[in-house]
């Protein structure tokens, strides 16, 4: 497409294939590191709520759909953030 010689094509070919890589890696340790955060900011809802509560929460199970769903409406939340925090690159752009 650029019209560069085969030794050009061979070395950028390596380049791309080490940033591939190199991203790859990075999507693994962001989804760990989210992850990690989730649990931690969960268990800190969780310690607040029994700081405030008569009743305390031992345990959460998941199969109580009021559970479930709210779990559910609670993630998507961070698409709601990323959409704006995107709306405000391309108005800022």
């Amino acid at each position: 497409m650029s019209h560069q010689s085969e030794n050009v094509r061979a070395i950028t070919d390596k380049l791309d294939a080490v940033g591939n890589v190199t991203k790859a890696n990075t999507k693994g340790y962001s989804v760990g590191t989210a992850s990690l955060a989730c649990f931690l900011l969960f268990a800190a809802f969780v310690d607040e709520i029994n700081f405030i509560s008569e009743v305390k929460l031992v345990h959460i199970n998941i199969m109580i759909p009021e559970v479930f769903l709210s779990g559910l409406l609670g993630s998507t939340t961070v698409f709601i953030f990323t959409s704006w925090a995107i709306l405000a690159v391309g108005n800022a752009a």
